[in-house]
């Protein structure tokens, strides 16, 4: 079988060699087929100081190896991409450390890139951040933008949950390979994210949730997002190491204010200190995708429309709605309500997926 640059980039991946091995291998000007192909004793040489990371790519250094890597990605659902396809995300070529391959299970569509919004936080939250969570997530997953975070127990759970619920997309970072889903409480929660949008990893499957790996991941995180809010945080949190990462990559940063005397909200309340904005309502948030919303304005010919239709239509331009909302907002009758969002199913116009209406695109 002949193999691509890019499978021999996410062969490389596969192997999990320290920086170090990274940064001799690089000066050399080796790439990773320059390696796969490279004389054992040109490799000894090169990473004498290496012995562990030598050993490893000796060992995998096959054909063998490789097809068995890429059957078991097969076995998996696991795709994947590298920085040299097309369809790499390109808000993360551009990132301090980019990820040379991403695996992803699902789909990571352009448009969760545009209009992705992280949302981080403890994973002990008090009350008080599982409430603003979830009216944060429910208000942006309403918009039709799409949620970020890390799958972590707390608030990263809560976004992602709220966003399933409000029929939106959401997208998941991890911090172990694609093989299986850590926590393993969230096990449920990870398969409907892959069906409903993605989880994605730099790190390759079966690899083990290992505790450096979260705070790496985090500039994914933020490199996928336009915007990153914190909804709570500990002074010492991987949520600020987010923020940190998010603001040095030029992305807006909004911190939640909490009680003066809560621990969780040590650390936002201290972002706030050293002037990142507090989140006082979505709508700050929403001023960076005006741009979105204008254009999905535009797309839609009203003139077709009858005085009824217009008025459904506004509603949902404005993000998904449910029946039981149009029927409050607009005060029709449910029965009428439902009538025409059938009628408007049926030509096109919109979309239904659990009981939440959104306008096709």
């Amino acid at each position: 079988m002949r193999y691509q640059s890019r499978d021999y980039k996410c062969w490389f991946n596969s192997l999990m060699v320290g920086d170090a091995t990274k940064a001799i291998i690089l000066d050399n000007g080796l790439s990773a087929r320059d390696v796969f192909e490279s004389d054992e004793n040109h490799l000894k040489f090169l990473l004498s100081s290496r012995i562990k990371d030598l050993t490893r790519i000796l060992n995998c250094k096959t054909s063998n190896y490789m097809e068995q890597y890429f059957e078991s990605l097969n076995r998996y659902n696991v795709n994947w991409v590298c920085d040299e396809d097309e369809d790499f995300p390109n808000a993360l070529r551009f990132i301090d450390n980019p990820p040379e391959v991403l695996y992803i299970k699902g789909q990571l569509l352009v448009s969760d890139i545009n209009k992705g919004v992280s949302i981080v936080g403890s994973r002990k939250a008090s009350n008080y951040g599982k409430w603003v969570c979830r009216e944060i997530a429910q208000e942006l997953a309403r918009k039709g933008l799409t949620i970020v975070s890390g799958l972590a127990l707390g608030i990263d759970g809560i976004a992602h949950k709220t966003a399933l619920e409000c029929g939106a997309r959401t997208v998941a970072v991890l911090g172990n390979g694609l093989d299986k889903i850590y926590p393993s409480s969230h096990r449920a929660l990870g398969e409907k994210i892959s069906d409903n949008g993605a989880l994605i990893s730099e790190y390759p499957i079966f690899s083990a949730p290992l505790p450096h790996h979260f705070p790496q991941r985090n500039r994914i995180i933020s490199g996928l997002s336009k915007a990153t809010i914190v909804v709570e945080a500990m002074e010492k949190s991987g949520s600020l190491i987010t923020a940190r990462l998010a603001a040095e990559q030029g992305k807006e940063v909004y911190a939640v204010p909490g009680n003066i005397d809560s621990l969780y909200s040590r650390g936002t309340n201290r972002l706030i200190l050293d002037g990142i904005p507090p989140l006082l309502e979505v709508d700050q948030v929403l001023t960076h995708f005006s741009d979105i919303h204008k254009n999905a304005m535009l797309s839609i010919d009203y003139s077709k429309y009858n005085e009824f239709e217009v008025l459904l239509l506004r509603q949902m331009e404005e993000g998904p709605k449910t029946a039981e909302e149009l029927t409050q907002i607009t005060e029709l009758s449910a029965s009428s309500i439902l009538s025409k969002l059938t009628l408007l199913e049926m030509e096109g116009t919109i979309e239904e997926e659990s009981g939440v209406f959104r306008l096709k695109r």
